[in-house]
């Protein structure tokens, strides 16, 4: 279901207490850089000189860092420690990835992979066809677009084939555009972002402010204004 024509929406990780990756080397391996705040406690550990790469060869460098086997070897020792992670990556029309937020397996440790874009967020169903491509679903992060075609599927709502994108949190729109301008079928938006009150936390109604915002963005561009709607709700 949550794959893209064979290419993995969701990569495993590892991410380490005190390290940050530097890149990777000719041969595809990951090297570590110590994080800055913890210099004195890794003065012991050598450095290599690697050229290291990001996206693409053009993109070398060569930089003084530390080799994945003396990582794991710190972690054994307990010097350090290692954490699972999610990643889950967003692909342009020409399955290139372009976006990938990474969470950690508990706790609330987010990041973005470096070089990573919010234009083109999580999707799922984005190549709908017919009736259910009219209509995008909209949520502010992977987890809710997914928990939301989920109780889709449950109910057995005909919205599980709608289109369901993810913003990656909601400070802009840059998703939203890219996907309206990438699906000029979609005529109808249908907004599932939070509603953050105190009785769950929140101080600032981050959820709602963004619903209206983008109501008022977009709202008079198409045949019906946008909506929000909870899974309760589903036809």
């Amino acid at each position: 279901m949550f794959h893209y024509k064979g290419m993995e929406k969701f990569i495993k990780a590892l991410t380490y207490a005190h390290f940050d990756i530097a890149g990777y080397d000719g041969q595809g391996q990951a090297w570590y850089t110590v994080k800055e705040r913890f210099a004195d406690k890794f003065q012991d550990i050598p450095l290599q000189t690697v050229t290291l790469y990001t996206h693409n060869p053009k993109g070398e460098r060569v930089v003084p860092c530390i080799p994945a086997s003396t990582i794991h070897d710190l972690v054994q020792f307990r010097r350090t420690a290692a954490y699972q992670n999610v990643i889950m990556v967003g692909y342009t029309l020409q399955k290139e990835p372009y976006y990938a937020p990474l969470r950690v397996m508990s706790g609330k440790y987010k990041v973005d992979v470096i070089g990573s874009r919010k234009d083109y967020g999580f999707t799922i169903n984005e190549n709908a066809a017919g009736p259910a491509a009219s209509t995008v679903c909209v949520f502010e992060s992977p987890i809710e677009a997914m928990s939301y075609w989920s109780m889709c599927k449950e109910l057995q709502s005909p919205r599980m084939d709608y289109p369901m994108i993810s913003l990656g949190g909601v400070s802009t729109s840059y998703v939203l555009t890219q996907f309206l301008k990438d699906h000029p079928s979609v005529k109808n938006i249908i907004l599932g972002l939070n509603v953050d009150t105190a009785e769950n936390g929140h101080t600032i109604t981050v959820g709602q402010n963004a619903t209206v915002r983008i109501q008022k963005e977009f709202g008079n561009k198409y045949q019906h204004p946008c909506a929000y709607s909870s899974p309760k709700r589903l036809e």
